[in-house]
């Protein structure tokens, strides 16, 4: 367990905050001297048109809290999702320690390059950021960008990664998509995926062709990540995504 007599974050002096600048990243990193290790480690990902965010801590969270800071990222804008987290954990008093938010460049190739790794890879390697080190992982990628004045490309996806004793359970739901101002046409490739005790991934299901979730509008990935666990059809994806 962890010590309940810490002062919360929120009241935190200048000596438990350590902000770190560099030329790649922007940093704050918070810690509680907690004295403990035996608990798990958490990461939270986020990578949208032009940074990824990242907020990693240390806790024992139940899973039920897990969907709790979910449901409430949900119509944030994603660079205030490490805040969202942060307070939903104060305020429904959960331990945990070593509170980190991070935001980097993103990069559209590699972005797009690791959406079709996750949606056509059989390797639970490519499931995971390759700086990944947390048990328990939970990533959405909501990026689109335009190629030229008549081209636009991007992908959706949620994943999450629980680690449960010694063995990951994955969940994979997404799609990459391009679309052509000038004729008119859509192109997309649509996936729900599953791995579990180390397994490859295998699909549940795939659709090619016309795009199963909209390239125009508002897609809601975190609802995705929030069901991840219950959708196996690509109706169910766009019945929860798309509001």
């Amino acid at each position: 367990m962890l010590d309940k007599n810490l002062n919360p974050i929120g009241n935190a002096t200048d000596e438990d905050i350590k902000v770190h600048e560099t030329g790649k990243q922007d940093e704050k990193l918070f810690l509680h001297n907690t004295g403990r290790t035996e608990i798990r480690k958490y990461l939270f990902e986020f990578s949208t048109d032009e940074k990824t965010y990242s907020i990693a801590f240390e806790g024992k969270i139940a899973q039920a809290d897990i969907s709790g800071i979910v449901e409430s990222l949900r119509n944030q804008l994603y660079e205030n999702c490490g805040g969202v987290i942060l307070s939903y954990m104060e305020d429904h008093h959960l331990e945990f320690s070593h509170f980190k938010i991070s935001a980097i460049p993103l990069k559209h190739k590699e972005t797009m390059r690791r959406a079709e790794y996750l949606l056509k890879s059989f390797s639970v390697g490519t499931a995971a950021s390759p700086d990944c080190v947390a048990g328990n992982y939970y990533a959405i990628i909501d990026h689109q960008e335009q190629i030229n004045e008549h081209c636009h490309e991007g992908c959706y996806c949620a994943l999450s990664r629980v680690q449960n004793n010694e063995t990951c359970h994955y969940r994979i739901v997404g799609q990459i998509f391009s679309y052509n101002r000038c004729t008119d046409h859509a192109d997309g490739y649509f996936a729900i995926r599953a791995s579990d005790g180390g397994q490859p991934l295998r699909n549940i299901a795939v659709k090619s062709g016309e795009p199963v979730l909209p390239v125009f509008g508002c897609v809601d990935v975190t609802g995705l990540l929030l069901n991840i666990d219950r959708i196996s059809t690509a109706r169910q994806s766009m019945d929860i995504s798309v509001r």
